[in-house]
């Protein structure tokens, strides 16, 4: 049994493969009485056959591996895009100008920054939670279904720390190994998945209302990529509202590992891309593929 936190909900899935960025070190720790506490342990089982998935075809991908950009940057050429304990407590909700820092949520050992962004509150790093297991190979997966699991880019934990771990469709939003298959399983409503309670992976709705409300798809990529020169392939981004976003490259379903250092993907309603221009393209997803996972917090009518 899965120890997750289990709801349910209609999603597909969403990955925004964002180009290059990359100067980010550890996060400043905030000070225990400011942060949101959740649940250390991810306490809600996977149901094993209760479940049956919206229609959405899946398409492998055959891109070449990257293996140049495999070294997560050390501490000292690294920067962190996240503000000091001090400006976060110093940043109301009514700033008018800059990110709007939200609370900030402990979980699973890490305290992640979060952002309010049009109203509605997101991390502002990618989830780093699990048990890392080796994507080298064709026949690797999150198939344990007793805990949470994640891959690392180029299997080291360092660019888990860093650009946070990598997960495939199931395992992103609490369902068994088996539901990575196109049409065998179905939610109904919004799962926790692998976030924490209180909060969801964000879904397709989530991802076009951001998209949406920073400009569209043409212009939204600019206002979320982190400003960082650190990537070749990545031009500088604007981090309008904080929301950080960082080249973690993903794991490919054949096995291995590509694009550290020049895209970003999440699990919403296809594999969107962020390029280096700011534009966001989107094909069909890969269930398979090992994707980055941003968390939103639960709001009315989701």
């Amino acid at each position: 049994m899965k120890r997750l936190h289990m709801k349910f909900a209609a999603s597909a899935l969403v990955t925004m493969s964002l180009f290059a960025c990359s100067d980010l070190g550890n996060k400043p720790l905030v000070p225990e009485a400011t942060a949101e506490s959740a649940l250390s342990g991810i306490s809600v089982m996977r149901s094993s056959s209760s479940l049956t998935e919206a229609a959405v075809s899946s398409s492998a991908e055959s891109p070449s591996v990257s293996s140049s950009l495999d070294v997560a940057p050390t501490s000292s050429s690294v920067a962190t895009p996240f503000p000091s304990s001090s400006t976060v407590l110093a940043t109301s909700s009514s700033s008018l100008a800059g990110p709007t820092y939200g609370t900030p949520v402990d979980f699973g050992g890490h305290v992640y920054q979060t952002v309010v962004i049009k109203g509605i509150t997101w991390m502002a790093e990618n989830l780093n939670v699990g048990t890392r297991v080796s994507g080298a190979l064709s026949t690797d997966g999150q198939k344990d279904d007793t805990k949470i699991e994640k891959f690392c880019y180029e299997d080291k934990e360092a660019n888990c720390d860093i650009y946070g771990g990598l997960y495939q469709y199931a395992e992103t939003w609490g369902m068994n190994y088996e539901c990575n298959a196109p049409n065998t399983c179905a939610t109904s409503g919004v799962p926790q998945g692998i976030c924490p309670t209180g909060w969801h992976p964000a879904t397709a709705k989530d991802w076009n209302t951001l998209i949406n409300d920073l400009g569209g798809w043409d212009l939204a990529g600019d206002s979320l990529k982190y400003t960082s020169t650190a990537f070749s392939n990545w031009n500088k981004g604007l981090n309008t509202y904080g929301f950080s976003a960082l080249p973690a490259g993903y794991r490919v379903e054949a096995g291995g590992y590509s694009s550290l250092g020049m895209r970003m993907t999440f699990f919403g309603s296809g594999e969107n891309t962020i390029s280096s221009s700011g534009l966001i393209t989107k094909v069909t997803p890969n269930y398979y593929n090992g994707n980055s996972v941003r968390c939103v917090k639960d709001y009315p009518f989701m």
